[in-house]
């Protein structure tokens, strides 16, 4: 619950002018200094992706609640069905929207570009109908059977590679993603050195002819390393949210259950705690590596980034478009 507050009091303040809570006093100069316009929305670091953010945090916090409410009517009265099935339907929520979440921020929506290309469309829609089938059969399975049958603990663990097969599935946006940024920088790199060997070469058959840069290229010099800088900090970050996210899909995944095999009867509370607790660093990681306002994750400028990245899902439409015409010739 303090993590929301904390992050939607730091997005209404950003939205209204105001220094960020969560901002260093760099971040705070261009928030709430005279860099932005504060009359200006259009100005404002805040993209759809952060209000998505914020719901999850909402959508998270009522799971939670309403999850203790339900475990409290069970100790006392030994059932709770209205508890349980809003638990699960706020849970079932709060799935698709973490699945979302992760998966469109690893896609580089509204942080790189301001669009889902049809590869990555696929994938979110696979996820998402996949979290639908899985959710259902959690809800069948434990209303329909007891823990410590032979069935529950087969569908159990069938559904189980489900969902982690449903979070390898998010990660391949995040490899495309951190291979466009690396491909780009690598192909700016070597124009870079193009240029540089032209200017030797124009520079030794006019060594005695005067010549005077003109500002504006200086300047358009200045803006080209500047954008370069602000790649470059992108394919660190999504790089650092690629290893964040593998971290959480292995601890709360694979070494939950391996932890679960050695507590007794009377420690088995720590198998949830421990997932709560590896849930809610990797809810703070995320939000404080692409929170509003992070330099890192402003999507002005090196807009060669966002037209190569054009052009390759111009390829694949083109290529997937040859062939379904060579099938169906």
């Amino acid at each position: 619950f303090l993590c929301t507050f904390i992050w939607i009091c730091n997005i209404r303040s950003i939205q209204i002018g105001k220094p960020g809570i969560i901002q260093n006093k760099q971040q705070r100069y261009l928030i709430g200094g005279s860099t932005l316009d504060n009359n200006n929305k259009n100005n404002t670091p805040i993209y759809h992706i952060h209000h998505l953010m914020s719901l999850l945090l909402v959508v998270k916090t009522l799971t939670v609640g309403l999850e203790s409410v339900r475990y409290h009517y069970i100790k006392f009265t030994g059932h709770a069905q209205v508890w349980s099935f809003l638990y699960y339907a706020v849970n079932f929520i709060k799935s698709m929207f973490l699945f979302s979440t992760v998966l469109l921020i690893g896609s580089g929506w509204s942080f790189v570009k301001p669009y889902l290309n049809a590869r990555e469309k696929y994938v979110l829609l696979a996820v998402l109908i996949l979290q639908v089938l899985d959710n259902i059969a959690l809800i069948l399975l434990d209303s329909e059977t007891e823990k410590g049958e032979r069935k529950y603990d087969d569908w159990s663990a069938i559904l189980h590679v489900l969902d982690i097969l449903c979070c390898c599935a998010v990660l391949i946006p995040v490899v495309w993603q951190v291979n466009s940024l690396q491909n780009a920088l690598e192909d700016d790199h070597d124009d870079d050195e193009d240029k540089e060997d032209n200017d030797k070469d124009n520079n030794n058959n006019n060594k005695n002819t005067p010549t005077n840069e003109s500002p504006s290229l200086e300047e358009d010099d200045t803006n080209h390393r500047r954008d370069q800088e602000r790649a470059l900090s992108k394919l660190r970050l999504f790089r650092t949210f690629y290893i964040i996210v593998i971290l959480y899909i292995y601890c709360t995944r694979i070494a939950v259950y391996l932890f679960a095999t050695i507590l007794d009867y009377r420690h088995t509370w720590l198998s949830p705690f421990y997932i709560e607790f590896v849930t809610l660093f990797f809810y703070i990681s995320i939000g404080l590596s692409f929170r509003p306002g992070n330099t890192n994750t402003n999507n002005a400028g090196y807009s060669k980034i966002v037209q190569q990245q054009r052009d390759e899902d111009d390829n694949y439409e083109n290529n997937t478009n040859e062939i379904e015409m060579g099938k169906m010739e």
